[in-house]
């Protein structure tokens, strides 16, 4: 006769690892590509943006079976991504930032989510995310509010990326939080190399 257990501690685990299949994964492969296979509807947003920004390049990118379409540059002196839809919609615009330069109560807010859900954790790196407020608000608009620097119409959220360590996960993940702190999602990045994890 089976030990009862024994079968309680197998159901344990595969309760574990059912949790673990279930989690939410970023796996993206991105490939540069020329401007001329972006969207149309994608380059006539970008218009205004790239007669402006230099360093730029073009990004098909594949993740989880979903296309997308990138484009990073640099426009007045930051780093910007800006993503599209594959019929060439206004996904988000992402601008690289440092942890310091967010406000003090949302840094706090951020430390104390992590050091409660983490033995360890390094943020890598942040990006704060621009879309549209409304989803029935033209793109156009969203990009022009952007650029006039109108933030009252657009929606703003912080994309984190951290490496963890803890007794239930390691790892990197993509977290991201709403401009008042508040935690919103997490997904596990798979990366094409080895993850270098310092701790």
């Amino acid at each position: 006769m089976i030990d009862k257990r024994i079968i309680l501690t197998l159901l344990q685990a595969l309760i574990v690892m059912m949790n673990g299949f279930s989690q939410a994964i970023k796996d993206e492969v991105e490939e540069s590509i020329a401007e001329q296979e972006m969207p149309e509807a994608a380059l006539a947003l970008l218009s205004p943006l790239l007669n402006e920004a230099s360093a730029i390049r073009f990004y098909r990118e594949t993740d989880n079976q979903q296309r997308s379409y990138e484009c990073k540059m640099i426009w007045r002196g930051n780093d910007y991504s800006i993503e599209f839809h594959e019929d060439g919609s206004l996904m988000d615009i992402e601008q690289l930032v440092s942890f310091r330069s967010l406000s003090p109560v949302l840094r706090e807010k951020i430390n104390k989510h992590l050091s409660q859900e983490y033995r360890r954790f390094k943020i890598r790196k942040v990006q704060k995310q621009y879309s549209a407020e409304e989803t029935n608000e033209a793109d156009k608009e969203a990009i022009e509010e952007f650029m006039e620097k109108d933030q009252d119409d657009l929606r703003i959220r912080y994309e984190i990326e951290v490496d963890i360590k803890s007794r239930e996960a390691v790892g990197s993940f993509e977290m991201l939080w709403d401009d008042e702190g508040n935690f919103l999602e997490k997904r596990k990045i798979i990366r094409r190399s080895l993850d270098n994890l310092l701790y």
